[in-house]
């Protein structure tokens, strides 16, 4: 007989183990969620998702 405890899984190499993976998939899912209300969104405004894009690269670049 052993007195050891039982051992919990190591994390992943993204930072996950077993016992939290249904997090990292809710917030997969909480994040298409939001991408897609934005998508509505810009499509309901008019925005051009080519200017979506040009603006992020501005952002970027400012950061620089």
């Amino acid at each position: 007989m052993t007195n050891e405890k039982e051992k919990e899984p190591a994390p992943s190499a993204n930072g996950t183990s077993l016992n939290n993976n249904n997090s990292v998939s809710n917030d997969n899912t909480e994040n298409r969620f939001c991408q897609e209300a934005f998508e509505k969104e810009a499509q309901n405004e008019g925005i051009d998702p080519q200017d979506i894009k040009l603006a992020i690269e501005t952002i970027k670049a400012m950061r620089i």
